[in-house]
């Protein structure tokens, strides 16, 4: 016996003396699966938020001269390893000017703002994370 499922998969009925069973195990997969991209996600958009606002409020100075470096700041998912992570990517603008800011010269201490943006906000970001994840389940 087979029933449909709200995403329209047919769930597999079992009795089991007088009581049904309906096994919902594949949409209860897809709607992690689902959670799990969305939880990524939101922290990505969020900490590339709070890098940005290191750069502006998180040192003496502001990180800030033309933006380019700001605009420049990304976020990328791993699926398969289901992580997120922050950077300048290698091919933009100002990446031969972020390593420089970020880790320091011989004549300049450096400005890490993304691992103190990312570090310094890591718990509002796991809260954000499990959130994500929860959404689509009943407690």
């Amino acid at each position: 016996m087979a029933a449909k499922t709200s995403r329209g998969k047919k769930a597999k009925i079992t009795q089991y003396k007088n009581a049904y069973m309906e096994d919902n195990s594949g949409e209860v997969i897809a709607q992690i699966d689902d959670n799990i991209k969305r939880a990524l996600t939101a922290m990505g958009v969020e900490g590339v938020g709070l890098i940005l606002d290191t750069m502006k409020h998180g040192y003496d100075r502001p990180i800030y001269q033309t933006g380019t470096l700001m605009r420049d700041i990304k976020y990328r998912i791993n699926e398969y390893e289901q992580s997120v992570s922050w950077g300048v990517l290698t091919g933009d603008l100002s990446a031969g000017y972020a390593i420089p800011v970020h880790e320091g010269t011989a004549k300049r201490a450096g400005r890490p703002f993304i691992k103190d943006g990312i570090l310094n906000n890591q718990d509002a970001l796991r809260e954000l994370g499990q959130e994500e994840l929860k959404k689509g389940f009943e407690e």
